[in-house]
């Protein structure tokens, strides 16, 4: 009869021992659930400061932009009007020299002429008929390579972020050593628990 006390009381201890292993199971479960909570909450203000840092590169581009259309607008009028009094003044010789033809004095039309002088030489008058194409490359190249590094430099401090916050990530998640180690400790625990139960029924 005492040996059926004695086997009851330790069948009864090895099912406490079981229920605690399940226990501790199901409360490593709640905190890697916890973690998985963490990392949403993690990705959601990864996303919001990544909305605005993209929200504050686009703001710095358009400035960007702005200054680079506001200084290409401004050499292209400056051209513009350049060229248009070039074009006033060879209209206003044209006009002369069609007045000057229908002069019938010989010495008049010679002293017209005369007066006329050469034609005005104007600033860029051998400039390349190219160097306004080259201009609008070269703007349109440098704000596509300001874009790219721009972009390069906001995927690449996001990475950082993201990185940085990931070693406190890890050690909030329950890692796979620190599960073997227990479940092996609980496990001699038990072990040991059925040894002792053994010898006593022995005895």
């Amino acid at each position: 009869m005492q040996r059926r006390l004695e086997g009851t009381k330790q069948e009864i201890a090895n099912r406490v021992l079981d229920s605690e292993r399940k226990m501790a199971e199901l409360r490593e479960a709640a905190d890697s659930i916890r973690a998985c909570d963490d990392i949403e909450r993690l990705c959601a203000e990864s996303i919001r400061l990544f909305v605005r840092s993209v929200e504050r590169k686009r703001s710095e581009m358009s400035e960007k932009v702005g200054e680079a259309e506001k200084s290409g607008v401004g050499w292209t009028n400056s051209r513009l009007g350049q060229v248009q009094r070039e074009v006033l003044e060879l209209r206003r010789r044209e006009d002369e020299l069609d007045q000057l033809s229908l002069t019938e004095d010989p010495i008049q039309f010679l002293q017209g002429c005369r007066a006329l002088g050469d034609l005005p030489v104007f600033t860029d008058s051998h400039a390349r008929p190219d160097m306004l194409t080259e201009f609008v490359t070269a703007q349109t190249d440098k704000l596509k390579n300001m874009c790219n590094k721009e972009k390069r430099e906001l995927f690449s401090h996001s990475e950082e972020d993201l990185l940085s916050k990931k070693p406190t990530l890890c050690e909030e998640t329950t890692s796979r050593t620190y599960l073997l180690t227990k479940y092996k400790s609980m496990h001699d625990v038990k072990k040991k628990s059925l040894e002792c139960s053994e010898v006593q029924n022995k005895s």
